[in-house]
């Protein structure tokens, strides 16, 4: 066997493998948390199971395609360097199958991708009639009673802001405003009413639905609905300035029983003329006067203070996030070194604070009681 022909021979199985490492890849990747691949809500699942679809009609796509090539290198192959190979100048019934095959394939994967999209509406939404059951494309595992408990289950409706570079969530049926950290209730249908103050973004929890764009002046209605407890994470996904990659999303999922406490606990802050806590010590108090006096109500609201300002995040539950300006854990140093100098966030508006030793003490205390 000649060196040229092993050569070939060899490029033909490492091209094949290439193609299935690339077919396989993407897969592994989308495993990792947070995935696509593992649903928590039903509109979510149905975005799943087209993948699942799509993905293993492309690798009897390719099975057919590779078996095909590599039968066709090597039945037709030249067995000498005297030979001449068989001449073949074309096959009608070969030529008009490999025509109507992908038509059919584009047709179907088209008309499955439609009832998805169909199915993404929101059940309830201002200004849309509830749908019906029939109207739903479920997975096949979904019985009509639960379907029609789905249809059924209370419906919380929260307007999603997108800011350059923060979330802000109006929970409309509570009359409260929170940031950074979504929470809702497990089993609810939430339905988002989502929108921009300033440029395009995107919202998009892989493990709850799909991607929204949001644009200023606009309102895009989506939902999901939670079917367990847990923490899902998101990032904005259009790009939106200098720090796009620092815009995260996160929804807290928690028992209706816990939402509902958490709930009335954001309620009662934006009621009460104080701190909401109980017999606050002096440094706290201190605290609250110092986050006045320096002007940081100007751009945040804290509830109960009677200041609505939305030039920055709402920080009525400060305490209980996960991060800082999406850019680091919210720890008490963390926090410090943000207050002094936050340009450490690009594009951040918020200015660097001149503040004394014993202020900077007090408003971290004041801020970490904001739950």
């Amino acid at each position: 066997m000649s060196l040229r022909r092993i050569v070939r021979r060899q490029l033909l199985w490492l091209g094949g493998v290439i193609m299935l490492v690339g077919m396989l890849l993407p897969n592994a990747v989308a495993a990792q948390s947070p995935s696509p691949l593992d649903p928590a809500s039903p509109n979510a699942a149905l975005i799943a199971n087209l993948y699942w679809i799509v993905f293993w009609m492309s690798v009897a796509v390719f099975i057919l395609v590779e078996g095909l090539l590599i039968y066709s290198a090597i039945r037709f192959r030249r067995r000498s360097d005297d030979e001449l190979p068989v001449q073949v100048h074309g096959n009608n019934r070969m030529e008009i199958a490999w025509t109507i095959g992908p038509a059919l394939i584009a047709i179907a994967v088209f008309v499955l991708a439609w009832q998805v999209m169909l199915a993404d509406r929101p059940p309830t939404a201002a200004g849309l009639s509830p749908v019906s059951v029939a109207s739903v494309c479920f997975n096949n595992d979904v019985t009509p009673e639960e379907a029609a408990a789905f249809l059924a289950a209370s419906t919380l409706t929260i307007e999603i802001v997108g800011q350059q570079w923060w979330w802000q969530y109006n929970y409309l049926d509570y009359n409260f405003t929170t940031a950074a950290d979504l929470y809702v209730p497990v089993g609810d249908v939430v339905v988002l009413q989502i929108t921009s103050r300033d440029v395009a973004h995107a919202w998009w929890i892989p493990q709850l639905g799909g991607k929204q764009d949001l644009y200023p002046g606009a309102v895009t209605f989506s939902w999901f609905q939670v079917s367990r407890p847990g923490v899902f994470e998101g990032n904005c996904t259009e790009l939106c300035g200098a720090s796009h990659a620092y815009m995260p999303m996160r929804v807290v999922a928690l028992p209706p029983d816990e939402f509902d406490a958490w709930a009335q606990a954001q309620v009662a802050k934006n009621q009460v003329n104080a701190i909401a806590i109980t017999n606050p010590s002096p440094q706290v108090q201190q605290g609250e006067q110092v986050f006045v006096q320096k002007g940081c109500v100007g751009c945040h609201a804290v509830g109960g203070l009677g200041i609505n300002a939305q030039a920055g995040p709402n920080l009525s539950n400060f305490a209980s996030r996960r991060q800082i300006a999406g850019i680091m854990p919210n720890t008490e140093d963390n926090l410090r070194s943000w207050i002094v100098n936050p340009s450490q966030k690009p594009g951040a508006r918020m200015p660097a604070i001149p503040i004394a030793p014993d202020e900077m003490d007090a408003l971290i205390a004041y801020l970490d009681t904001l739950e």
